[in-house]
């Protein structure tokens, strides 16, 4: 049930006064006076406080929920798979029936039984080529629609349930040899108010029949309340009935599901659990369970949830969901849609999966899920995954920090995470997905150690490899930022170059990665285009193949961008230029500079700096700015 909260119920330290006679307690004490107490008059107060909140709803203090823990643990879990609609709700670039297509190659064979084919209604769409393309081939795969419970048309106020009025998403969904229909439902439309819920009810048969007879007798339908989180807080009276009344429908004219929303993203996890809680315990009251939980294939009894994304909440409300009763969630298996997205299956079988969930495992390729929310992520907007995505995100796994008791740090296999008595049972996203070496991501925290293994990661063992030249690359990092320069070396390009800013050269692995490196962003083949057709030119008037000299490179592609910084106050920095330009750029020693040379500078400018490149200068400034002058002011 939803957590009730009474102001002042934890205590604090209070500015105010205390009455002379009343006895020092610290949530009476002000700050100062708190602090200017004796060590053992400071720590007997702070004991008091302690005992004080144990008390209040924040227990138990010492240790987690074991019994929502259990629960997540030990539960089945069912997921309507929506990645073919909710992704593209309020996209920016919308669906093709291509992507459509791909789409549909991506989640099958995941696991999902139960899939979102797209919503009908009047207008014609995407959504209906691909469910007429589906047609009744859906093979092991069932196959649901959205529809809308009335389309408006009312009689005296009340919405009309004849075959003179059949919703257009049913009409469709049989036209198109379907069979599985999602009726959406608004619990607060305003002709509910002076109608017996039987009513409601009624409607929910009369389009089941309608849809049987039109589609099929295996056709079923899944009663969405979509607006339950403000039925909940206009009329919760009503949404309960009308679950009720759901319930007590005979067998074979009652939905197969129930689901519902929580479409703001606004409320508490505890809130929605406990309406949760309220809407499971009126099913199993009125002889609707759970089905699934005793054999996990039914959904007759199902109650799902779906959770919007926009306060931070969604991924915590869809867990106390599934705790407080919900059987699983819709959800696209990657996070867009929505307004800013909503809770997703990849996250949440994720962390049932980290629970110790052995359902999620066995039932779902975890690891295509996390695979597939990239692909449809892809599809959906044309970008890769937000680096620093939860879950599917490419700094999801990584190895960040050196030290323990920290997210993103060494696994500390001797801490029993859940209080259940055994540190065994720690799970982890890369034990989840089958890493077997988690990436390091290299920073101002990350120790020697961390740079010796990622220059393993990124171009294989080598002598070299070791904490010492991790210390050095480490500090020349420190460095750099010290002087301004701002750059990432995580990256296999990132990496090499610092490698070669520090120790002024580059292994065979190095030079064969940054040679092969490619242009990722949105752009950046075009500038590399131009730039190439300028070396070329610059080529071509030096009078030869092969490459420039080291002066003639200066000339065109570094003093035009040195600026005063070249000859300050008359001083011939001439031959400091070309032997920054050796150092920095000629990566075999041939003493000539080649496109291929000069192109691992502009990739690492493009991919690895926050510089604001916009032109073929401004790319040619950059490596300049970063691969010349600080050897120049450095006095090298």
């Amino acid at each position: 049930m939803a957590c009730t909260w009474a102001a002042g119920m934890l205590p604090a330290i209070s500015t105010g006064v205390r009455a002379s006679n009343a006895p020092a307690m610290a949530s009476d004490l002000a700050y100062d006076a708190f602090m200017a107490l004796p060590d053992d008059a400071r720590r007997a107060n702070y004991e008091a406080l302690v005992r004080d909140a144990r008390s209040t709803q924040h227990k138990p203090m010492r240790r987690v929920n074991a019994q929502k823990r259990e629960r997540l643990r030990t539960m089945k879990v069912l997921i309507l798979d929506n990645s073919q609609r909710e992704p593209s709700v309020a996209s920016v670039w919308g669906h093709t029936l291509e992507d459509k297509r791909a789409i549909d190659g991506v989640v099958r064979g995941l696991g999902f039984k139960h899939v979102v084919a797209g919503a009908l209604n009047d207008a014609a769409q995407v959504d209906d080529q691909f469910c007429a393309e589906l047609g009744g081939d859906a093979g092991p795969t069932s196959f649901w629609t959205f529809s809308e419970f009335t389309d408006g048309a009312l009689r005296d106020g009340a919405p009309i349930f004849d075959d003179d009025h059949v919703p257009v998403g049913l009409r469709k969904t049989a036209a198109y040899g379907l069979k599985n229909v999602v009726l959406e439902v608004d619990t607060c439309a305003a002709f509910w108010e002076d109608r017996a819920v039987s009513a409601f009810a009624d409607g929910v048969v009369f389009w089941t029949r309608w849809l049987r007879g039109a589609a099929g007798r295996d056709a079923r339908v899944i009663v969405n309340l979509r607006d339950l989180a403000k039925g909940m807080v206009r009329c919760p009276d009503r949404c309960v009935a009308m679950v009720a009344a759901l319930s007590d429908l005979p067998r074979h004219v009652r939905p197969a599901s129930l689901l519902f929303e929580e479409p703001f993203g606004e409320y508490l996890p505890c809130e929605v659990g406990g309406w949760t809680a309220l809407l499971r315990a009126t099913m199993d009251a009125h002889g609707w369970p759970s089905a699934f939980q005793e054999d996990g294939a039914s959904i007759d009894g199902a109650l799902l949830i779906h959770v919007h994304r926009q306060w931070g909440l969604a991924d915590a409300v869809t867990l106390d969901a599934l705790a407080a009763g919900c059987d699983g969630l819709m959800a696209a298996v990657c996070e867009e849609g929505a307004a800013l997205g909503h809770a997703c299956s990849a996250v949440a079988l994720a962390n049932l999966a980290r629970l110790g969930n052995r359902d999620v495992v066995a039932r779902y390729d975890l690891r295509g899920v996390v695979d597939a929310a990239r692909a449809v992520t892809r599809l959906t907007t044309g970008a890769p995954v937000a680096v620093r995505q939860v879950v599917y995100g490419p700094r999801a796994i990584e190895a960040v920090f050196g030290f323990t008791a920290v997210g993103g740090g060494v696994v500390d296999r001797t801490f029993d995470r859940d209080a259940s008595g055994t540190a065994a049972d720690a799970v982890f996203l890369a034990d989840i997905l089958g890493v077997a070496e988690k990436p390091v991501r290299l920073h101002t925290l990350a120790t020697p150690a961390q740079f010796a293994a990622r220059l393993a990661q990124c171009f294989g063992a080598h002598a070299s490899f070791d904490d010492a030249l991790g210390a050095r690359l480490k500090r020349g990092l420190l460095a750099l930022l010290a002087a301004g320069d701002k750059a990432e070396c995580t990256s296999p390009l990132g990496l090499a170059l610092l490698h070669q800013r520090v120790e002024g050269g580059l292994t065979p692995a190095m030079i064969d990665c940054v040679k092969d490196a490619d242009a990722v962003e949105r752009g950046s083949a075009v500038l590399l285009a131009r730039a190439e057709a300028c070396f070329d030119e610059a080529a071509a008037d030096a009078g030869g193949a092969g490459g420039l000299p080291y002066g003639a490179f200066a000339e065109r592609f570094v003093d035009a961008y040195l600026g005063a910084r070249h000859n300050t106050f008359g001083a011939d920095v001439g031959d400091k230029v070309r032997d920054a330009v050796r150092r920095s750029f000629d990566l075999d020693g041939d003493r000539r500079i080649t496109f291929d040379e000069y192109r691992v500078w502009l990739l690492w400018a493009l991919r690895s700096t926050q510089d604001d490149i916009h032109s073929v200068d401004d790319l040619f400034a950059a490596v300049v700015r970063r691969g010349i002058m600080p050897g120049l002011m450095g006095g090298d």
